[in-house]
């Protein structure tokens, strides 16, 4: 298939950017391959080595100020996070060291690990 210029051999996904996947490798799909509720008790919750292989984490009941740790950076792995909080709390997804990514109250985003910035960035806003 020739090319007929930027995006139109490509399929947009998500998010007002989208991800663009060319259509010679077919529509994206993201499979769960397990899933992580927590229920915050702590300000800053480190998951462990059983819990950060996780691709759609949520949360519930944070208080403000909640810190979802990631030991270290999946480089190129996304993942799926909703903040599901009766309190308001936004909820903050991030790699041990780094700043991360904010998700408001009753949200759900697309996120992703940066290899460059060692943290995790966003794919899509957060969406309810």
């Amino acid at each position: 298939m020739a090319a007929t210029g930027a995006g139109y051999d490509y399929v947009k996904w998500g998010g007002p950017d989208g991800i663009r996947v060319p259509v010679e490798v077919q529509k994206c799909c993201l499979d769960v391959y397990k899933q992580l509720d927590l229920t915050a008790t702590t300000v800053d919750l480190t998951l462990d080595s059983n819990q950060q292989g996780a691709s759609y984490v949520t949360v519930t009941g944070a208080s403000s100020g909640l810190n979802v740790i990631f030991p270290f950076c999946h480089a190129g792995r996304l993942i799926t996070v909703n903040n599901i909080n009766a309190s308001a709390a936004a909820v903050t997804f991030k790699v041990t060291g780094k700043s991360g990514i904010s998700i408001a109250a009753n949200k759900k985003a697309i996120l992703m690990f940066d290899d460059i910035g060692g943290d995790l960035i966003r794919i899509t806003p957060d969406t309810t």
